[in-house]
């Protein structure tokens, strides 16, 4: 009890005398100066969405990603079902479907139609796998 008393007595006086160099040298939060506020120059507001990406600066992997947007599934061999759920600005389509082999990963649904352009009002689309 008696060496516990003398550690809080300890940690209480070391804690309480930090306030004595708040100002001085040995405080790491005055190595750098003291920040001064100022006036700020406003400009122009441009037209400028700052979440869209610059089309004309190129990243170091562009290259790498304009190879993998082609995509080299072959269909589905069953569809087992197909669900169509109605949601506020569009749909969610849900397919289960089987195939001859095991592996087929990145299934996707890929549109037929060409240029998004619907066939008398019917989109078609085609659930497709990349074989392993």
């Amino acid at each position: 009890m008696r060496i516990l008393t003398i550690s809080f007595l300890v940690a209480t006086m070391t804690l309480t005398s930090c306030g004595g160099i708040r100002n001085s040298r040995v405080n790491p939060l005055n190595w750098f100066g003291s920040a001064q506020s100022g006036p700020v120059q406003q400009t122009a507001p441009e037209e400028i969405n700052p979440l869209i990406p610059n089309t004309a600066s190129r990243g170091l992997f562009d290259s790498l990603r304009e190879q993998a947007d082609i995509y080299v599934g072959t269909p589905v061999d069953q569809i087992k079902s197909l669900v169509v759920e109605a949601i506020p600005g569009g749909a969610i389509i849900r397919v289960t479907g089987v195939t001859d082999v095991l592996g087929v990963y990145d299934v996707r649904l890929t549109k037929t139609n060409e240029d998004d352009v619907a066939e008398d009002g019917v989109l078609t689309y085609q659930l497709q796998g990349i074989r392993p």
